[in-house]
């Protein structure tokens, strides 16, 4: 377990991605979650396969209720096949300013999709890609119209450059995500974002492992699957005169649910946790 900064220095952005793995029972492994976000202490906490109950409470509700501090919760969810509804949800410490959620494109029996918010001066993209072993040239659709989103709503004047974090179903030197990293070219295009863990991550970084005893797909090998990437800053109006060459730089990348901290894992995937320069950011 890593020993995260209490507090957050100043300057830095602390964001969590995880995939909460929507199975039930779900009532002690939210008190695993909520265990895990308070000893990481995120600003953003970006989070896949998130259900929502009949009362419109989803378990990023419940989470915000049982986390320390104040939290904003933006949330975007379909009903799959089965009448289940579940999706993507940002907490974050600021309020909301803007959310809007896409659907991806798939065959899946359980919809993907992507989540949009505006927080904090932030732009946060929650995305959760097909799972489908057979899916690569879905995920290379779905990661095409990802970077069409992000290149069309990040805002000029932010704090950072755009988070892209969350479930990708697809390990390091899969096309979709060469594709965001830069190293391949889709349909005659390129794009670039930074891995978190790539660039400061200490190990292989596997977030699906069958150690972890949640973990039911036998045919899917252990991998890293879960990311947090960074992108490129938008040109400001003023040229570049005001834009600090620091501002989007990965400081540190962190494992985190991979232990059981209340006596049971916190979902079937272990989360990613990375520390990103943002020089004009207090606590």
């Amino acid at each position: 377990m890593a020993n995260f900064t209490r507090p957050r220095p100043n300057g830095v952005l602390r964001i969590l991605t995880l995939n909460t793995w929507y199975v039930p029972p779900l009532e002690d492994r939210t008190r695993e979650i909520a265990a895990w976000i308070d000893a990481v202490n995120p600003h953003i906490a970006c989070l896949q396969e998130v259900r929502k109950a009949a009362d419109g409470a989803s378990l990023a509700d419940c989470l915000a209720e049982q986390c320390t501090g104040e939290w904003s919760v933006a949330y975007g969810g379909r009903l799959d096949s089965d009448g289940l509804l579940a999706g993507n949800a940002v907490m974050s410490r600021w309020s909301v300013e803007a959310s809007e959620m896409y659907e991806l494109e798939c065959a899946d029996r359980r919809p993907k999709s992507m989540l949009y918010v505006r927080t904090g001066g932030f732009d946060v993209f929650c995305v959760h890609l097909t799972v489908n072993p057979k899916g690569a040239a879905v995920r290379e659709a779905q990661a095409l119209f990802i970077d069409d989103i992000i290149s069309s709503q990040s805002v000029e004047q932010s704090l950072a450059p755009p988070i892209l974090a969350g479930d990708f179903n697809a390990p390091p030197e899969s096309s979709a995500i060469r594709f965001l990293c830069g190293d391949l070219g889709l349909s005659e295009r390129g794009t670039f974002y930074q891995d978190a863990w790539a660039v400061s991550g200490d190990g292989p970084g596997i977030t699906w492992d069958h150690r972890n005893p949640h973990t039911t797909s036998a045919y899917l090998s252990d991998g890293r699957i879960d990311y947090i990437f960074v992108g490129v800053p938008k040109a400001p109006v003023d040229g570049g005169e005001n834009l600090d060459i620091r501002s989007g730089q990965v400081l540190g990348a962190y494992m985190a649910c991979d232990v059981a901290l209340t006596g049971t894992y916190a979902s079937d995937h272990y989360g990613v946790v990375a520390d990103i320069c943002c020089p004009d950011l207090t606590s």
